[in-house]
C-alpha cells in the first residue's frame, strides 16, 4: 500500500501519540481544523489495536517519552507508506521543539502546523534530507497558546521573588507553632525519667512545628496568591517536576527519621536501665483497683504507693483479671507499662521530687475505669520510714475504720456500693447493711454479720440478695489481706 499524497485542499488525518493526556488534548485541540485526529493513543501497541486500514497522513508523537523516541515502529505498522511523515514534539524550556524523524528544527506551534502541511523555511532552510540533528532549521520563538511553557527565563524573577515571601512566612511560623507548642502546660516532673522524656518530646513537638509550618505556609500562600483572578480563562502555569527538589524531599526527610530513631532508642536503653541499689515493689491490678507488696520492707497489700524520694525503683506488674489489661502510669513519672494478665512485666522510676501524685489506669478497662485511681506519696526518709513502722504496728478498730474508707474508694467498692443510701446501683447500698436481714434468691434469708460479711467479699457468688445480679469479682481472696479484710467490716459498722 502506497500513503498518496494528500489532494490540495483536502483535509489530513493525523494520528497522536503519547503517554500523557493533556499532551494529546492540547495537540488535538492546537490542530482545529487543520487536520482530522483518527486516533490518539498512549503507545505504539495501542496504535496496532486500533486496526487502520490505510495510514494516516501524519503521526505526531510525544517525543519526551523515552519509550517512544526510542522507537519508530511506522515502517512496521504501514511499510508501503513511504511518504508518511513523522512529526516528534518536545515541550522544553521556552521552545516547541519539532523533530521529523529525529531531524531536530527549533519550533512553535505555528511552524508545527507548517510541519504538518510538508512545508519548510525558505531559501535559508535545508532540504529535509540535508537537515541533521545538530542543524536546527527553525529557532522561533513560540506563540501564546495552550501547550506554551510557562516556566519562561523572563519569569524566573517573579518565582524567586515568591520564593522569597515564602521562605520567611515559613521562618516566622515555625518559630510562632514551635514556641505555641512548647508553651503548652504539661505535668510536674517528678522522676528521673521524667527528664528525658519531656526532652525527647520537647524535640518531637519542634518538628512537628516546622513541618507544620512547611505544608500549611506553602498551601495558603498557594491559595491566596496564585488563585484565578477575575476574568481570567486560560490554565495555570505547567511544571514538569523538580529532580533537586524531589530528592531533597525524600532524603531529608529519610535523614530525619533515621536520627530520631537513634534518639529513641538510646532514650528508652537510659530509661530502662536497672540500677544497683533498686527497691522492688509488687504491683497488682484488678477490676477496679491496685494493691502494692514490699517484699523487701514485709508489707503486703498496701492500698497506697509511698516511694522514697531518690530511690530507684523497679516494680513488678501483674494483673489478676484474666481478661481485662490494665495500665500503671502516674502522669508525673511520665513513663509508664501495661499490666497484661498472664504476662508479667515491669517498670522502673526514680522519683526525684517530693509530693502527693496519683496512680490511674491508662488504659479502657471496663465500667470502673475512672475510679480506678490509688494515691502515690514521695516521702523523704524519715516520713517513709515512719510509714513503714506505722504499716507493721497494730492498728485500732478507729484506724481500721478510717482505713476501710480508702479501700471502698482504692479496690473498685465504689463503683457498685454507694454508702449513702440512694438505691439502684449494681450492688446493695453499704448505708446500714451491717445488722440488716438479706434476703437471697434462693428465698433464704440472714443478718448481716461480720461473718456473713466475710463471706460475701471472698465467695461473692455463695448468696446472691434478691433483685442483684451476680457480677462481683471472685478474686478479693487473693486481692485483700486480713487486715484489709476487717478494715472493711469495721467501716460497713460505721455506716448506720
Amino acid at each position: 500500500m502506497t500513503n498518496a499524497s494528500t489532494p490540495s485542499g483536502a483535509q489530513q488525518t493525523a494520528l497522536i501519540v503519547s503517554a500523557h493526556p493533556l499532551f494529546r488534548e492540547g495537540i488535538a485541540r492546537l490542530l482545529g481544523d487543520q487536520a482530522q485526529v483518527i486516533g490518539s493513543v498512549a503507545s505504539w501497541q495501542e496504535v496496532q489495536g486500533l486496526g487502520l486500514v490505510q495510514a494516516p497522513d501524519v503521526i505526531i508523537v510525544d517525543h519526551d517519552s523515552s519509550d517512544l523516541q526510542e522507537k519508530d515502529l511506522t515502517p512496521l505498522l504501514w511499510p508501503d507508506a513511504d511518504d508518511l511523515r513523522v512529526i516528534y514534539v518536545t515541550l522544553s524550556g521556552d521552545k516547541m521543539t519539532v523533530h521529523e524523524r529525529h531531524q531536530v528544527a527549533g519550533a512553535g506551534e505555528a511552524d508545527l502546523l507548517r510541519a504538518l502541511k510538508g512545508e519548510r523555511p525558505g531559501a535559508s532552510a535545508r532540504s529535509t534530507q540535508e537537515t541533521t540533528a545538530s542543524q536546527p532549521i527553525y529557532t522561533v520563538q513560540p506563540s501564546q497558546g495552550r501547550m506554551e511553557r510557562m516556566d519562561k527565563g523572563t519569569d524566573k524573577p517573579k518565582y524567586t521573588r515568591h520564593f522569597i515571601v515564602v521562605s520567611a512566612l515559613v521562618a516566622v511560623v515555625a518559630i510562632i507553632s514551635v514556641i505555641g507548642l512548647l508553651a503548652v502546660p504539661k505535668f510536674p516532673q517528678a522522676s528521673t525519667q521524667a527528664l528525658v522524656v519531656d526532652w525527647l518530646m520537647d524535640l518531637h513537638l519542634g518538628v512537628i512545628g516546622i513541618l507544620f509550618a512547611l505544608v500549611m505556609v506553602f498551601m495558603l500562600y498557594s491559595l491566596f496568591v496564585f488563585r484565578r483572578k477575575p476574568g481570567e480563562e486560560g490554565d495555570g502555569d505547567h511544571f514538569e517536576g523538580n529532580t533537586k527538589l524531589e530528592i531533597t524531599w525524600t532524603v531529608v526527610p529519610l535523614i530525619t527519621v533515621l536520627i530520631f530513631g537513634v534518639i529513641g532508642a538510646v532514650t528508652l536503653a537510659e530509661v530502662t536501665a536497672a540500677q544497683d541499689d533498686e527497691m522492688t515493689v509488687n504491683v497488682t491490678a484488678f477490676s477496679f483497683g491496685w494493691q502494692f507488696d514490699y517484699p523487701e520492707l514485709g508489707i503486703e497489700k498496701a492500698t497506697t504507693l509511698n516511694l522514697p524520694v531518690n530511690q530507684p525503683v523497679l516494680f513488678k506488674l501483674r494483673s489478676l483479671d484474666q481478661d481485662v489489661i490494665h495500665n500503671f502510669y502516674v502522669a508525673e513519672f511520665r513513663v509508664k507499662q501495661d499490666l497484661v494478665p498472664g504476662v508479667p512485666t515491669q517498670l522502673r522510676v526514680t522519683p526525684n521530687v517530693e509530693g502527693a501524685y496519683r496512680l490511674r489506669c491508662n488504659e479502657l478497662c471496663g465500667t470502673g475505669h475512672t475510679n480506678m485511681l490509688a494515691p502515690v506519696n514521695v516521702l523523704n526518709e524519715t516520713d517513709f520510714t515512719a510509714w513503714v513502722a506505722e504499716q507493721k504496728a497494730a492498728v485500732s478498730p478507729e484506724a481500721l475504720a478510717e482505713l476501710g474508707a480508702g479501700l471502698h474508694a482504692s479496690q473498685g467498692c465504689i463503683a457498685c456500693h454507694n454508702v449513702s443510701g440512694d438505691p439502684g446501683g449494681v450492688g446493695p447500698t453499704w448505708k446500714g447493711l451491717f445488722g440488716s436481714t438479706r434476703e437471697f434468691t434462693d428465698g433464704t434469708s440472714q443478718v448481716a454479720d461480720e461473718e456473713y460479711l466475710r463471706n460475701s467479699i471472698l465467695n461473692p457468688t455463695s448468696e446472691i440478695v434478691t433483685g442483684y445480679a451476680p457480677v462481683m469479682p471472685a478474686n478479693y481472696a487473693d486481692v485483700l489481706s486480713e487486715q484489709q479484710l476487717d478494715a472493711i467490716i469495721e467501716y460497713l459498722k460505721t455506716l448506720e
